[in-house]
């Protein structure tokens, strides 16, 4: 069970990295200064003693592993260990250089996450004065007791509106109680259905105007936030389409047969790799009607409309041909490392 889940985990992360190309393909049509040597791999080529850098990493999950209430010390054993690690590749006298140069920089940013906070702080609290939460996800659940796609979407969106003024664990315990049974009614597996509010209650990390992971990422290189969380949304747009795939295609979480586990896997990748191969630049003028087409007959197949699995099987084969084929017709070639 754990080599599959492992297996599973890496085929997942080559379906992140393909849908990618879509966002960087877009990138590059509206900035046309970035050309391929620019954003040559050679440039970004690590050492061996680069991977010193996953040391503070690795501390911090061995403390949370050990105690996952213990945020603060792991935090501290990251801080002690990435000095650790800048002094012995820098130097003590580049290091403390650096220090002294990032830290306005980390002091706005930390200044910014506290603004941030303390707003979201205030929604949290009338919400959870007056009951809001718990009263829209009861409301929501009512409604949407007789379509599937319908309690799905207001599903999402209690679940990304919660997200913005609470955390993941208090997200999903208020949606998964109320919410969660409701989709398990509608017919969808308890475990695809405990992820689908998981997943759409972390959307808002990177989506406005909360969007945390951007704002802290923002404040990292020193851009605009606005810019980081709109090029966050552009470059995880598969994010927002996962929860729904695990919902119609539980194959996805390994649930069902093993022939439906793979056609749910293979569909979903062909989905993927349709939307990101569609053409965005300059091309023949039929590519964006094919482009169009493959995403529609890969949708046919990752979505059980169809009567069959072999039927979905033979259309996501049919759409990850088309789609490998029409990406020769890009003319924007940006490579992915």
């Amino acid at each position: 069970a754990y080599v599959l889940g492992l297996g599973l985990t890496i085929g997942y992360a080559v379906l992140f990295q393909q849908s990618g190309r879509l966002g960087q393909r877009i990138e590059a049509r509206s900035d046309r200064d970035t050309s391929v040597e620019a954003l040559d791999p050679a440039r970004f080529r690590l050492s061996w003693a680069s991977l010193l850098h996953a040391v503070p990493a690795i501390g911090i999950i061995w403390v949370l592993m050990r105690n996952d209430s213990n945020s603060e010390g792991a935090g501290m054993l990251g801080t002690a260990l990435a000095l650790a690690v800048a002094l012995l590749l820098r130097g003590p006298r580049l290091t403390l250089k650096g220090i002294l140069q990032v830290a306005p920089r980390a002091a706005q940013t930390v200044s910014n996450l506290v603004i941030a906070g303390a707003t979201l702080g205030v929604v949290l609290a009338v919400m959870s004065s007056t009951g809001l939460d718990v009263k829209g996800a009861l409301a929501i659940s009512h409604v949407g007791e007789s379509s599937l796609l319908l309690s799905l979407l207001m599903t999402a969106a209690a679940a990304f509106i919660l997200g913005m003024g609470m955390s993941t664990s208090g997200v999903y315990l208020i949606t998964g109680t109320l919410l969660a049974p409701g989709l398990v009614k509608l017919g969808v597996p308890l475990i695809a259905a405990h992820f689908f509010v998981l997943y759409c209650g972390m959307l808002s990390m990177i989506t406005p105007p909360v969007a945390f992971a951007a704002l802290a990422a923002s404040g990292l290189v020193g851009a605009s936030f606005r810019a980081t969380a709109f090029e966050a949304m552009k470059f995880g747009w598969i994010l927002f389409l996962l929860p729904f795939l695990m919902a119609y295609a539980p194959g996805l979480l390994l649930v069902g047969s093993p022939f439906e586990i793979v056609v749910d896997i293979a569909s979903a990748a062909a989905l993927v790799l349709a939307l990101s191969s569609y053409p965005t630049g300059r091309g023949p003028v039929w590519a964006p009607l094919a482009g169009a087409v493959l995403i529609l007959v890969a949708g046919l197949a990752c979505f059980p409309i169809l009567p069959t699995d072999a039927a979905r099987a033979a259309l996501a084969c049919l759409s990850a041909a088309g789609a490998v084929w029409l990406a020769r017709f890009h003319d924007t070639a940006v490579p992915v490392s």
